[in-house]
């Protein structure tokens, strides 16, 4: 299923493969994005109708004022990248990724956090060793992937610009070697700020923000893990497979959330899950076991096409019953144009969506708060009956 939802993808030397980026990240990973090939995606949305619209002689005009004005506001952190707009959007090739993942604690995380207020014991003191505690254990790491192909040195400029900047805040440099690919770390000088680490194979550049992200994601390119990965997920695989394409087609574009999880460190993170979290769990998101999507362009029968999907847990209340969607004619009708850029319709059950919204009301307001705070209230001041009028 991995192989069939993120191919590997094959850099200019046929004998070179890159893993798809679901290969190299952990199976409890909280939030994917990835990009099957950037090359491919220029190419199709120049054939696209906004593409098409953008390079129309009239629309150029406009189209160049707005790049103007992005390539003005780049300006201003360009030097500290090193490199251009221009060159900025021309480095990635073929396949981009990023995700979140939960945060994996260095040994010594407890006795350096421990170290830097050894001696205050005052309240303030505490609620900041307790803060920095809850942080710790709800950290959210990150990793991003590029292949930038012959572009790679013009990435590893910035990836170098970005390693100065921490040196000079106070990280330490470290380097390892793993097989014939060396890995750099760069070290917080104290509890609390991320660790940096990077390493460039194939052309492809991979960086992670948090202990051994990336470090990890090199052991799983060079096949020295045996823990399963993102693309082992069931939850993952069931969602993913419902958006492929036709056999000759595969998205561009595909992402993945899980986001009870996500949700969830976030709102620990900030101290705020004894009030927060019980009524964000009465909706039912625990429920969600999986969110994805893929989006796909080009094609003799269509310009574009969007899935999205949501695996949830029987049975279907909470939040849940509100989302309620329902099966239609997709043909649009006789008044739509033929010559039509767009066109949006939507099935959906408002008569269960209102119901559903009564029940989860019903927890914080009492029973019946529709009746009361909406149904009645409109008999009274207009005379009209909600259910049956409307």
């Amino acid at each position: 299923m991995g192989l069939l939802l993120s191919p590997p993808a094959h850099a200019a030397d046929d004998d070179v493969v890159i893993p798809g980026a679901p290969h190299l990240l952990p199976q409890d990973t909280l939030a994917y994005i990835r990009l099957d090939s950037v090359d491919d995606i220029r190419e199709d949305f120049s054939k696209s109708s906004l593409g098409k619209m953008l390079a129309d002689p009239k629309m150029r005009p406009f189209a160049s004022d707005v790049y103007q004005t992005m390539n003005e506001l780049f300006d201003q952190i360009s030097a500290r990248l090193g490199v251009s707009l221009d060159e900025l959007l021309s480095i990635p090739s073929g396949q981009v990724a990023a995700a979140a993942m939960p945060g994996i604690l260095p040994e010594d995380s407890d006795a350096n956090a421990e170290n830097d207020e050894q001696d205050d014991d005052s309240p303030e003191a505490i609620r900041r060793r307790l803060a920095q505690k809850r942080r710790r254990a709800n950290a959210i790491a990150g990793l991003f992937m590029i292949d930038a192909g012959d572009n790679v040195d013009k990435l590893m400029i910035m990836v170098e610009r970005l390693e100065e900047r921490l040196l000079e805040g106070g990280y330490v440099r470290r380097t390892s070697r793993i097989k014939d690919t060396k890995l750099v770390h760069l070290l917080p000088p104290r509890s609390g700020p991320p660790e940096v680490e990077y390493f460039e194979r194939d052309n492809t550049v991979v960086l992670g923000v948090g202990h051994k992200t990336a470090a990890h994601a090199l052991d799983r390119w060079l096949d020295q893990s045996d823990e399963p990965t993102l693309a082992d997920n069931a939850d993952f695989a069931s969602v993913m497979s419902r958006c492929v394409g036709a056999e000759a087609t595969r998205p561009q574009m595909t992402f993945f959330v899980n986001p009870y999880p996500l949700v969830e460190r976030m709102v620990k993170r900030g101290g705020a899950a004894a009030l927060v979290w019980p009524m964000i769990e009465e909706l039912g998101i625990s429920k969600i076991r999986g969110i994805g999507g893929s989006a796909f362009r080009g094609g003799d029968e269509f310009d574009d096409i969007t899935h999205l999907h949501m695996l949830i847990d029987p049975p279907r209340d909470g939040i849940f019953g509100v989302l309620r969607p329902e099966t239609g004619e997709s043909q649009p009708p006789a008044w739509v144009p033929g010559d039509v850029t767009s066109y949006t319709s939507i099935h959906w059950n408002f008569e269960a969506t209102y119901d559903n919204v009564g029940k989860i009301l019903s927890n914080f307001q009492g029973p019946e708060p529709l009746n009361r705070l909406v149904e009645e209230p409109l008999k009274k001041e207009f005379g009209i009956e909600l259910r049956d009028e409307i």
